[in-house]
């Protein structure tokens, strides 16, 4: 790594631009620089021949480890990925890199100024792997240093749009099971996706959502949207239009997302009234304290171990 640093301010020296001083406060750099100098001479300016021999291989950057834990390098590192399983192109490669605007993905402006509310998106989806029954090489999955994470696409509702960002709905299979087997309580909180004319199963107590007839999306039967799930994309997020849900469609979603979040949060606002006003010191008016447990000797924000 040394050495492709001091290679690289030689040939910055060479050429006359950048900054001087970055190797004229380095002795060692004078020997290599003209060592460099000799060597491209007796070559004829092969140049490129020279470099492939005193260049370190790519890999030394790759393993190259951060100087700091909280100020890491920009530098994709390979553990990210279970180095058994990720194929090579995907080491070092951006979020733009696999997402192509070629292939139809955007971001940003578009994102911000054309696409609107309702819109069934493809998004970038990574969460926490919880099911400790997933194989290593199941497709989607990913080994962090947090564990093992769910890294795929998944398709979404844009519910609202703000100044740097947007809120969208996700959208549900479960593994192809829909809503069989689960509590009342939770298919309430879905509303079952369709296109006119298809076959699609109702599995939620509300009307379904209507796609409209271009979309592009294709809808499973059991698909549902979990309108009291609501993740935060940034614009810079690379995202694949699919399609619009009507208008109707749009209006009942939102009404149900508002409903259902004004009612969790009335439900208790009136609680912590209540404690309140039962706990309240009439003379004072003090509230009674509450205490964040964590585990002992931990830091909850860094979650390392502290000095006691």
């Amino acid at each position: 790594m040394t050495l492709d640093l001091d290679y690289q301010r030689g040939r910055t020296q060479q050429h006359g631009c950048g900054h001087p001083t970055a190797v004229e406060n380095n002795p060692s750099s004078y020997s290599r620089q003209e060592e460099w100098r000799t060597a491209g001479k007796s070559r004829r300016g092969n140049y490129s021949t020279y470099r492939s021999r005193a260049a370190p291989p790519k890999s030394a950057l790759t393993a190259a480890q951060p100087s700091s834990k909280f100020h890491q390098a920009s530098i994709s590192r390979q553990e990210t990925l279970c180095p058994s399983k990720a194929p090579k192109t995907w080491i070092g490669s951006t979020v733009f890199d696999m997402h192509p605007g070629g292939r139809g993905w955007t971001h940003g402006y578009t994102v911000k100024q054309k696409i609107e509310e309702g819109a069934v998106i493809l998004a970038p989806y990574i969460a926490p792997l919880l099911d400790t029954k997933i194989p290593l090489d199941a497709p989607g999955r990913a080994e962090t240093e947090v564990g093992a994470a769910c890294a795929k696409h998944r398709p979404y509702i844009i519910l609202s749009k703000h100044l740097d960002h947007f809120q969208a709905i996700p959208l549900w299979t479960y593994q192809s099971r829909g809503l069989e087997g689960k509590p009342q309580e939770v298919q309430a909180e879905h509303v079952s996706l369709a296109r006119p004319g298809n076959r699609y199963e109702l599995q939620t107590p509300h009307k379904p959502l209507w796609l409209e007839a271009s979309s592009k999306f294709q809808v499973s039967e059991k698909c549902v949207a979990r309108f009291t799930e609501v993740h935060a994309f940034s614009f810079s997020c690379s995202i694949l239009l699919l399609g619009y849900i009507n208008r109707e469609s749009y209006i009942r979603l939102t009404e149900l997302h508002l409903k259902d979040v004004h009612v969790a949060i009335e439900m208790k606002v009136s609680r912590i009234k209540e404690e309140l006003n039962i706990h309240k010191n009439p003379s004072t008016y003090a509230q009674s304290p509450r205490h964040v447990r964590g585990l002992p000797g931990t830091n909850l924000h860094r979650l390392e171990p502290i000095a006691a």
